[in-house]
């Protein structure tokens, strides 16, 4: 996000099977480096007791590298950066 709109930075994101139901559940960090999403389904499924199929559900966590100043003698060091972006 720009401050007026949301733009792609990486690749799509996409389930591991039809129809498991990825991105049911969707968490954004507050700082948006840390995105997880769920799925209630996945291509494991099971005959249970009562007679019903069941997929196993999973989640997947991505994070985005955080770039800055990585050299702590620097003035605009970035404590946080664990990509060296030049800046320093």
């Amino acid at each position: 996000y720009n401050d007026t709109s949301w733009h792609q930075i990486a690749q799509d994101i996409t389930g591991t099977a039809n129809f498991d139901w990825f991105g049911k559940s969707v968490s954004l960090s507050g700082g948006g480096d840390i995105l997880s999403i769920g799925a209630i389904q996945s291509d494991y499924q099971f005959y249970n007791t009562n007679g019903y199929w069941n997929g196993a559900g999973y989640v997947r966590v991505f994070v985005f590298p955080n770039s800055g100043c990585v050299d702590s003698n620097a003035i605009n060091y970035n404590p946080f950066a664990n990509i060296n972006d030049g800046s320093c």
